[in-house]
């Protein structure tokens, strides 16, 4: 895509405000100049301009080893006409209204990976869009002019934005154009803002002291969960915990569903926001689970305790499952399951760590009878059993409310699944 080549887009506003840092503040905050290079992650690259030549690579993010769920450390390192310089930046300290360059480099670079999630959910990299909007945006006369004296580098590193105003000039102007590349702009600043929107709380909570726990921000953001689509926001002055698609294009949060629960049990709540070293990347432990009012019913109402759900999640991890589920019914319910999952293919996902990846209608019944200590007496003893099980999921599945895109695709998937498993015994 060209930068700035929208064409028909008028722009009109007064530029907006920057400032410039000084020196001796300018690695304050979230930024801190760091002695060497440290083990971690690799998260993307950019480029920096020199002057008087094209760009070159010059940039690259690497998120630390001792990064905790509440302070990720995103390293930047560049090199620059061959001199290295290592800076560290805390994420949870990042303000998109007020940044340099290489603290949304940084933010962008962490919102992108499966640390953090989902970032645009675009081809482009995100730091790539931002990069696109504000060349749009100096293009339009909204940025003013940068300080000659100062090096494209400097300015890299010290000149303080405001990204929320710039993103929302270029995507207020591209949304009135017809051109397809100005509405593909608007497309994509958009999904900047919403991404913008849950840092810049979180930087506002620790400036203010407030103590972020799981990526938790103060009235609003608990994390986000990029395989299943959805994030959480819990409201401490009402107690409300929110489930939204991040997969909705709707203006602002789509809401899933909501609950309203006490502080003791949003304490509660912590251990399942949880994540562990998987073997690709961090994996949160439940993410298959917690976008199901459902499960959330039966963990306020106190009908497990965090050792009871670990021993439900080994049940459905357990690789013999389906032997199991199977032992107690007869041989043709067994056929006519096989015969189904050829038809349909596989309903039942989990990934190569050997996590549950899609809480099926028949994992929700074996976690609930887990629970109670007799996991795998799901399907019955006779074909009527396994009928009725059937019949049940099907009535469940076909309610579509309180689930984005990808899981209720998957549960059509499994309803008919169950219609086609049901017709192979009635035939």
């Amino acid at each position: 895509m060209q930068v700035g080549s929208v064409s028909g887009v008028d722009y009109r506003y007064q530029a907006a405000a920057k400032r410039q840092v000084s020196h001796t503040d300018a690695y304050s905050g979230a930024v801190t100049a760091a002695a060497a290079e440290r083990e971690g992650t690799f998260l993307g690259s950019a480029a920096v301009p020199q002057e008087g030549q094209s760009a070159v690579y010059g940039l690259r993010a690497v998120l630390l080893g001792r990064s905790t769920f509440e302070k990720p450390i995103v390293q930047v390192i560049s090199n620059l006409n061959g001199k290295k310089e290592v800076f560290d930046i805390d994420i949870s300290q990042v303000d998109p209204k007020n940044a340099t360059r290489m603290e949304m480099f940084a933010l962008c670079s962490f919102a992108d990976s499966d640390s953090a999630g989902p970032g645009t959910r675009s081809p482009f990299r995100s730091f790539k869009i931002l990069e696109i909007c504000e060349e749009t945006a100096k293009q339009g006369g909204s940025m003013g002019q940068a300080d000659a004296s100062e090096s494209k580098w400097e300015q890299f590193k010290t000149e303080k934005l405001d990204w929320i105003e710039r993103t929302e000039h270029v995507c207020d102007i591209a949304n009135t154009s017809t051109d397809p590349k100005a509405l593909d702009l608007f497309s994509k600043g958009k999904k900047l803002q919403g991404m913008f929107e849950k840092y810049s709380d979180m930087a506002s909570s620790v400036a203010d002291g407030i103590s972020v726990k799981y990526m938790n921000v103060i009235d609003g953001y608990v994390c986000s969960m990029p395989n299943s689509g959805i994030s959480f926001y819990y409201t401490p002055s009402t107690g409300e915990l929110d489930c939204v698609d991040n997969t909705s294009p709707k203006e602002g949060r789509t809401i899933l569903w909501s609950k309203e629960i006490s502080e003791e049990d949003y304490e509660r709540c912590f251990a399942l926001f949880g994540r562990y070293q998987g073997e690709r990347t961090w994996e949160y432990r439940y993410e298959a689970y917690l976008g199901h009012e459902d499960f959330w019913d039966m963990l306020l109402n106190h009908e497990f305790d965090a050792e009871a759900l670990e021993g439900a999640n080994k049940q459905l991890t357990d690789k013999q499952l389906f032997e199991k589920l199977f032992r107690n019914c007869p041989e043709t319910v067994k056929e006519a399951w096989e015969n189904a999952m050829m038809e349909t293919g596989n309903v039942f996902p989990a990934d190569e760590d050997g996590k549950v990846t899609y809480f099926s209608e028949l994992y929700k019944q074996i976690f609930a009878n887990a629970i109670k200590g007799n996991a795998y007496e799901v399907l019955g003893n006779t074909e009527e059993d396994a009928i009725e099980f059937a019949r049940r999921a099907i009535d469940r599945l076909s309610d579509a409310g309180g689930y984005n895109y990808n899981t209720q695709h998957m549960r059509e998937r499994e309803m008919r699944f169950y219609k086609v498993f049901m017709n192979n015994l009635t035939k």
